[in-house]
């Protein structure tokens, strides 16, 4: 993919930062808390580290499939198509870290070519990080240190700058060159955008027109691009992003299963309970109990 994506700016995820002075996010994530044990397609700047704590995980990168197994990990190149899942639909537990790669290029014309260099779209999209080279391990030793200096607060930001560094230098280092497969750029700039319109849009009444309108193609390239780069039609895709959406306000607010029915685009509570529990196994409420009674427990 040889084209520039900063006219798709405004399509890609806002990501929370977890110091306010710093594009730097650290976390812990379990796939339980996803729709179907399945994070929802995405995109970002910025670089991003997975580490596999407990149970394995697959990864979907620009329409390839990336299995990493317990106690390893991989790495994420910038602007690249993906998101996180389960085939078996079993629980994983892992550590995260992204870093917006221009973090060090304000007014630096030398760091910004050194961060677009092999961060941009002619390297590879991915690195497995299997423990079998003694970079890997340094690797996963700087992200387990930012992920405790930032979240156990052991680390100044200074020191947290110097570790996000060491990291991004490590990458620079070992990222390879790849000729990459001809895309056909149009049919790749209408996937983003329809993606996109889902996102922004998805509790909004949207039609099949509305989705293919979004991305400049007829109904029928619509459907056949969703059913290639994510294996659903863009219907199923835009129902579980809506599920996956209401997930994360049962988890974190108080609202009510009505406001939440309607703010994720279902037109009636008692549509939006049979859909969540023909797809969860749990009515809204049960699930939200549940994940109330697991955050308690001891």
């Amino acid at each position: 993919m040889k084209f520039q994506l900063n006219v798709l700016s405004d399509l890609s995820e806002r990501i929370p930062y977890s110091i306010p002075t710093i594009p730097i996010y650290v976390g812990e994530g379990e796939l339980k808390h996803f729709h179907k044990y399945s994070a929802a397609c995405h995109w970002h700047p910025d670089l991003e580290f997975a580490w596999l704590i407990k149970g394995d995980m697959d990864f979907f990168v620009n329409g390839k499939i990336f299995h990493v197994p317990e106690g390893q990990g991989i790495f994420i190149n910038s602007k690249r198509l993906h998101y996180n899942f389960s085939s078996t639909q079993s629980n994983c537990v892992y550590l995260v870290v992204t870093v917006n790669p221009f973090i060090f290029n304000d007014g630096l014309s030398l760091l910004r070519r050194y961060m677009e260099e092999k961060f941009g779209s002619s390297y590879e999209d991915v690195i497995l990080m299997t423990n079998q080279e003694l970079w890997h391990g340094e690797l996963f030793n700087k992200i387990q240190q930012i992920y405790k200096g930032v979240c156990e607060r052991k680390s100044d930001t200074l020191q947290i700058l110097s570790l996000v560094f060491d990291a991004c230098s490590i990458i620079h280092a070992k990222i390879k060159y790849i000729e990459q497969e001809e895309m056909n750029e149009e049919y790749w700039i209408a996937i983003w955008k329809m993606m996109g319109f889902i996102h922004r849009h998805f509790s909004d009444k949207i039609l099949l027109d509305d989705i293919a309108s979004a991305g400049s193609v007829c109904r029928t390239k619509c459907c056949e691009l969703f059913n290639k780069y994510f294996n659903r039609t863009p219907n199923v895709y835009l129902n579980d992003y809506r599920i996956q959406k209401s997930c994360e306000l049962l988890r974190n607010t108080s609202c009510s299963i009505t406001e939440i029915a309607l703010s994720c685009g279902f037109q009636s509570t008692s549509y939006y309970t049979y859909n969540f529990r023909k797809e969860t196994g749990y009515t809204p409420r049960g699930y939200r109990n549940k994940y109330n009674n697991e955050k308690i427990r001891p």
